[in-house]
């Protein structure tokens, strides 16, 4: 299994999903009980694949401090520590970079050429129903392929495997990240491999594909992502349908 990243932020109101808190009808507060939700899912899939696992994290430079003076790191042990089988065996580091783009490339290619490991997966902690088997079948497809990419809607990415560190990281996660990252591959001459789509939770517009998710896995008898399902049975966010025009929109019970 390669070494998995999850860069995280503290789980703080203000700070995580603020998109979602501005569009959806969720507070504040509430986006961020929906990003730590995420957050662990996420972690989960991550731990039971097995291999070493690193969680990362912004500097107080970047992000503050809670207002109870909690930092940043020790926001992110307290959000990850219930997802995880055994804390004290995970890494936690500080994020290094200015941007999303190189703050990826930097941990990718220090963990390739400085500390050797054999291949980097990168899982965004928004991205909840990311099952094992998609961080397996990405760990197969690294033996033959120096960069794997798990696309989401819109052109994003939820998961990318990298086996090498030639890539230009460069604005490489700039919209559309997917795109983005197969110029760099194809700019290196490095081969670039796939696995299925999945969701991501970072605005208003993903909500409806989390809601009907979560619904139909039930309705099917299906596992849920089981944290953020409870977060939103708790604040009894569900789809409506507009008979005037078949739109969807999200209201709350």
């Amino acid at each position: 299994m390669p070494t998995i990243v999850v860069p995280a932020a503290p789980p703080r109101p203000g700070l995580v999903l603020t998109g979602l808190a501005a569009e959806a009808p969720v507070s504040a507060v509430e986006a961020a009980r929906l990003y730590k939700a995420c957050f662990r899912d996420a972690l989960s899939a991550a731990d039971v694949a097995g291999g070493d696992l690193i969680v990362t994290y912004p500097s107080a430079d970047r992000v503050g401090t809670n207002e109870d003076g909690t930092g940043p790191e020790a926001a992110v042990r307290a959000a990850a520590t219930p997802a995880l089988s055994a804390p004290a065996e995970v890494r936690f580091e500080v994020q290094v970079g200015s941007t999303p783009s190189a703050r990826l490339g930097n941990v990718v290619t220090h963990l390739l050429r400085e500390e050797e490991v054999s291949s980097v997966g990168y899982l965004l902690p928004s991205a909840y129903n990311t099952p094992r088997t998609v961080l397996d079948s990405a760990a197969m497809k690294s033996r033959s392929a120096d960069l794997v990419l798990g696309p989401a809607p819109d052109g994003r990415v939820h998961y990318a495997a990298f086996a090498d560190a030639s890539l230009n990281f460069a604005d490489s996660l700039a919209p559309p990240a997917l795109d983005g990252l197969a110029a760099s591959a194809a700019e290196a001459e490095v081969a670039t491999d796939f696995v299925e789509t999945r969701p991501l939770l970072e605005r208003a517009a993903d909500l409806p594909t989390l809601l009907a998710t979560v619904s139909a896995r039930r309705r099917a008898g299906r596992t849920v992502p089981e944290r953020v399902a409870a977060v939103v049975d708790e604040l009894g966010l569900r789809l409506e349908a507009d008979d005037d025009d078949d739109a969807l929109r999200v209201v709350r019970d």
